[in-house]
């Protein structure tokens, strides 16, 4: 899991409070102190940026801003994740994020999966071509995960191939990582993770729209297009398992949830387990972790 330091919710109920002080001199962003959220897409990232948003600190979603950024596209650029000084990662559990993607029309099984966003202005710091910004997410996983024959998989287990290789690639560069499912639990937790984010950047600021953050958030992805449970996700994945490639990522995803607290069978999270013997990283990401450590 590399060196990722896990914000968790303190288990006693947090005081809501408008105002964050830091401790600290500085009150805005600046370009030496960026915040960084990457991982795996459909994990909730708008979510954070709308939180932070709450206590005016200027953010983009999937494109650059004065604090920084949330844009899993960027996870496997290195010289663009350690531009940021703050780097996060919020992760989801693999079964909503498999609710969430099936369907789309990013991931509906015609093998289209190269990504790009559309900025209203250049993306600062991204390799683009203009104003669009392109992954392929077929070329990182082949690359990271060689053994893994893409080709040969139904668009379920690519999913879960991404949230794997997104995953695991954000815990090896980022300094942070956190649950989305624990961010909207309540309205105490959420105030606590977007409290010590704040305090992690050196930012005070003020929350300008009340409490909002006790408002509820959503549930679910808006993007979902199923509403099967986990446990029926799983045993169709598991009955559908029968080629060597699928029974690898089965594996990963059940073992890298376990780490991150999730249990694939259900959405109730527990503390997460010690990390499981991973595959070995590629050059570039050991690199990467080094630098980070």
């Amino acid at each position: 899991m590399g060196n990722a330091s896990h914000l968790e919710c303190p288990e006693k109920n947090v005081r809501l409070e408008n105002s964050i002080d830091t401790g600290g001199a500085q009150k805005t962003c600046s370009d030496r102190d960026k915040m960084l959220f990457i991982g795996c897409g459909y994990s909730g990232t708008s979510l954070s940026v709308n939180l932070l948003r709450r206590y005016s600190v200027t953010i983009g979603h999937e494109r650059s801003l004065i604090c920084g950024m949330s844009n899993w596209m960027v996870t496997y650029e290195d010289d663009i994740v350690s531009a940021y000084k703050h780097t996060f990662m919020q992760v989801r559990h693999p079964m909503l994020v498999l609710n969430s993607a099936l369907g789309t029309n990013w991931t509906d099984g015609k093998g289209w999966w190269m990504f790009k966003v559309n900025s209203p202005q250049p993306l600062t710091g991204l390799p683009t071509k203009g104003r669009t910004y392109k992954v392929d997410v077929r070329n990182v996983i082949q690359r990271e995960y060689p053994h893994i024959q893409w080709d040969t998989l139904k668009y379920s287990f690519r999913i879960l191939a991404w949230w794997v290789a997104y995953t695991e690639g954000a815990l090896l560069r980022v300094q942070y990582w956190y649950r989305l499912e624990d961010l909207a639990k309540k309205a105490g937790c959420r105030q606590f993770i977007i409290k010590t984010i704040l305090r992690i950047a050196n930012i005070n600021t003020k929350n300008t729209q009340g409490k909002d953050l006790n408002a509820d958030v959503p549930k679910t992805n808006p993007h979902s297009k199923t509403s099967k449970t986990p446990q029926e996700l799983w045993t169709m994945l598991t009955a559908e398992a029968e080629s060597v490639s699928k029974k690898h990522i089965l594996l990963y995803v059940e073992q890298l949830a376990a780490s991150l607290g999730y249990d694939v069978t259900a959405y109730l999270h527990k503390p997460p387990l010690p990390s499981p013997q991973q595959r070995t990283p590629s050059s570039s990401s050991k690199e990467k972790s080094n630098k980070k450590g």
